[in-house]
């Protein structure tokens, strides 16, 4: 049986921010110097359990300004003028429980928790898993980066109901 929890961070027992960074930190490209930092600062965390075993985390992080204007400046494709604050991000699911539909509930869980708020999320090309989870929950794609120094990435939007993506950023 698979259980979700969605917590504010502040609201997470230290054991869950430690589990959230272990199992974030199994990827290569995330910085265990400020990763704990970052955990605190996200807007949402969410945990997935199979059977009381930790089978995935994703978060909903606050994007910084900075990070949104890098964003925009690095489209290669597309035209997005302004992003929305929140990130939706940090999608893992251990292999041994990927293809059950875990992904898409901690997705799904995080975007309801948003309200209906406009949300940004990027994936690298080749994820297909990832890109199938997104179109799933609403988002569109609406066009490539390429930040200097990393991969190049593919920028989807779940817009609010009036967001406008195409204002420039303030």
């Amino acid at each position: 049986m698979v259980e979700l929890l969605v917590k504010n961070p502040a609201h997470c027992s230290e054991e869950e921010r430690e589990l959230f960074r272990s199992i974030l930190c199994t990827r290569p490209e995330i910085s265990q110097d400020t990763i704990a930092s970052r955990i605190s600062k996200a807007g949402k965390l969410a945990f997935a359990y199979v059977d009381g075993v930790p089978a995935g985390i994703a978060a909903v992080k606050q994007a910084r300004k900075g990070f949104r204007r890098r964003i925009l400046e690095a489209q290669t494709t597309g035209s997005v003028g302004e992003l929305p604050h929140s990130e939706l991000g940090w999608l893992n699911v251990f292999p041994i429980y990927r293809g059950q539909g875990i992904g898409s509930s901690l997705v799904s869980s995080l975007c309801e928790e948003l309200s209906g708020k406009a949300v940004f999320s990027l994936t690298e090309p080749d994820n297909k898993a990832m890109r199938g989870i997104l179109m799933a929950s609403g988002f569109s794609l609406c066009g490539k980066i390429h930040l200097e120094g990393r991969l190049p990435y593919l920028l989807y939007l779940r817009p609010s109901f009036n967001y406008d993506w195409h204002r420039p950023l303030s």
